[in-house]
């Protein structure tokens, strides 16, 4: 009788192996690698997306530039990006308030999580400007390195 039962284990553990554990091995490194992604997806903080939506949002105004020879009217007269995001609000969902100053002087504005201007610490402002022209008046065509 044992050496039946070695025979049945002898020719049922390779498929033991091939039916059981290879498969519950790839599907445990899929799902760890799905968590992994969505782990350092969902940690970027509402500053870090605004950051990042106004660079986005930077180099497109510089891109609009280009093709135009002018300052767009506003956010949603931007060419999109292919592989880039939107750009136009900010991490807590509202609109990045733009506006053109003297010049070509270009301000991006995040009101923070309040949505009220002034604030501290979730709540702060978030401004970034940029000039648009060099001192002769003439388009900058490239986007300046952001600080």
């Amino acid at each position: 009788m044992a050496s039946t039962a070695k025979k049945i284990w002898h020719v049922a553990w390779p498929l033991l192996v091939a039916f059981v554990l290879v498969p519950l091995t790839i599907i445990l490194i899929y799902v760890s690698i799905l968590w992994a992604i969505s782990y350092f997806e969902s940690t970027a903080t509402q500053q870090e997306m605004t950051t990042t939506a106004m660079d986005v949002d930077k180099e497109r105004i510089f891109d609009y530039i280009r093709e135009h020879q002018t300052l767009p009217k506003s956010l949603s007269e931007l060419p999109q990006s292919d592989g880039k995001i939107d750009g136009t609000r900010d991490g807590w969902g509202r609109p990045i308030i733009y506006t053109i100053g003297k010049n070509g002087f270009v301000t991006l504005v995040s009101l923070g999580s309040d949505g009220k201007p002034g604030g501290s610490g979730d709540a702060a402002d978030m401004i970034q400007s940029f000039p648009t022209k060099d001192a002769n008046g003439n388009w900058i065509v490239s986007v300046a390195p952001s600080k």
